[in-house]
C-alpha cells in the first residue's frame, strides 16, 4: 500500500498546489510521512521479504540486516524538503520556487491533489 502511495505522490509533485508556500507544506508533510516510523518499517519488511531472498540466492550475505540498519538513513536522505527529493526547487519546479521557501502554516495538505494530476 505505501509503494503505491509512493508511486502516485512521486512524480506528480506538487502540480496541485496555487503558490511555493503551499507547495512547501506539501513537501514538508511528505517528508514526515516518508519517514515516520511505521512507514519506514513497513518499507524494511517488504525489501526483506521481497528483495533479500532474491539477493540472497545470488550471494548476497546479511541483507536483512543491512536493510534494517541502513534503510532509516536511506529514507531520510531521499525523501526529506531540505536537500532531498521534497525541496520545493525541485519539488515545485512548475511554479519556480526559491529552494528555501518556507511552508505556509496555515495550508492543510490533502495527498488527494496528488491523485488531480
Amino acid at each position: 500500500q505505501l509503494v503505491l502511495v509512493l508511486a502516485v505522490l512521486m512524480p506528480s509533485g506538487a502540480l496541485a498546489q496555487n503558490n511555493c508556500q503551499e507547495c512547501a507544506k506539501m513537501g514538508s508533510e511528505a517528508t514526515k510521512f516518508y519517514n515516520e516510523f511505521n512507514n519506514v518499517r513497513e518499507i524494511i519488511e517488504n525489501f526483506q521479504n521481497n528483495t533479500c531472498p532474491e539477493m540472497e540466492k545470488e550471494g548476497v550475505k546479511d541483507c536483512k540486516v543491512f536493510i534494517r540498519d541502513s534503510y532509516p538513513f536511506v529514507s531520510f536522505a531521499l525523501f526529506n524538503d531540505k536537500d532531498g527529493w521534497f525541496k520545493a526547487d525541485t519539488w515545485c519546479d512548475p511554479l519556480d520556487c526559491e529552494r528555501d521557501v518556507k511552508p505556509a502554516d496555515d495550508t492543510r495538505v490533502n495527498c488527494f491533489d496528488c491523485l488531480e494530476r
